[in-house]
Order: structure tokens, then C-alpha cells, then sequence
């Protein structure tokens, strides 16, 4: 059963790495999934889902990934004290922020922002500005009547009531 996990195996990182398993060859590439597994093993993982995402960072990292000071951050995560589907969750999430990191934020937050009535941050002018002639007219209301009076028809001024 193991041996023919070994060729599942090979069969899945030739069909996700197909770049590298032609370099290396198919006999090549058998030997890293063996050592691969053989190594995944000895950090504890058994479910044939942690040894194929073993394989996958294997693949992508590098033989020994774990052993180069490149990629030592995956080796807390092999030999800690949890559960092995626990650390190989834990390895992955970390692989995957090493491989696509966050877009680091295009400004500070603290700092105003500028507007030059088109573009933010093309010149000097104020973040609350806004041109006169788009500012609204604001006319004050009338005074509410008085209590007791009686309703009066509103005054008409330039045709407005």
C-alpha cells in the first residue's frame, strides 16, 4: 500500500509541478517524493492529505526547504508539540503569506490627504476643499409661528414661497 501511495504521490506533484518534475526526470522526481515522504514521516504526518501538502511545499521550496536558512521559518512548524494536522495547517498558512504577502498599505492612515479638485494628493490644497461655486446657498427658514396665531399665507419672494 505504501508503494503505491509513493507512485500516487509522484502522479500529484507531476501533475501540479510539472516544470520541476521535467527537470529533475521521472526517476529523479521519484526519488525526492520518496525522500519527501520518508522525511514528512519522521516529522509525524501520516494522513496522506498532510504528506501530499508536505510534497507540495517540497516541491515548490526545494529538496530539504526546511534545512536551508532561506526557508527555516517552515521548521518550528514540522517539529512543534500540536497535532500534526494542526502544524501542517499552521506550515501552510505561513507558506502561503511568504508567497503572496499583503499589500503594504499606500499611505499612512495618520497622514491628511490632499486634493487638488481632481486628483487626491496632487497638490497642496486642503482635504476638505471644495470649489465655490458648487458650495450650496444656504437661506435661513423663516420663524415658526407663534403659538395661538393663525396660519398666514407664506410670503412670495422671486416667485418662491
Amino acid at each position: 500500500m505504501i508503494a503505491r501511495f509513493d507512485y500516487d504521490a509522484c502522479e500529484h506533484v507531476q501533475r501540479f509541478f510539472p516544470e520541476r518534475c521535467a527537470v529533475l526526470g521521472k526517476q529523479a522526481t521519484m526519488e525526492w517524493v520518496r525522500g519527501g515522504l520518508n522525511r514528512a514521516r519522521g516529522y509525524g504526518f501520516e494522513s496522506q492529505y498532510d504528506l501530499l501538502r508536505y510534497l507540495n511545499l517540497l516541491f515548490h521550496f526545494g529538496e530539504g526547504f526546511e534545512l536551508s536558512p532561506a526557508h527555516e521559518w517552515g521548521l518550528p512548524f514540522l517539529e512543534g508539540e500540536r497535532p500534526a494536522r494542526v502544524r501542517m495547517d499552521l506550515l501552510m498558512e505561513e507558506a502561503y503569506r511568504r508567497l503572496y504577502p499583503p499589500d503594504p498599505p499606500a499611505q499612512d492612515a495618520a497622514a491628511p490627504r490632499q486634493f487638488d479638485g481632481l486628483v487626491w494628493d496632487a497638490s497642496g490644497v486642503d482635504a476638505d476643499y471644495a470649489p465655490t461655486s458648487i458650495r450650496p446657498e444656504i437661506l435661513p427658514l423663516p420663524p415658526p409661528p407663534k403659538p395661538g396665531s393663525l396660519c398666514v399665507e407664506p410670503e412670495v419672494v422671486d416667485g418662491w414661497r
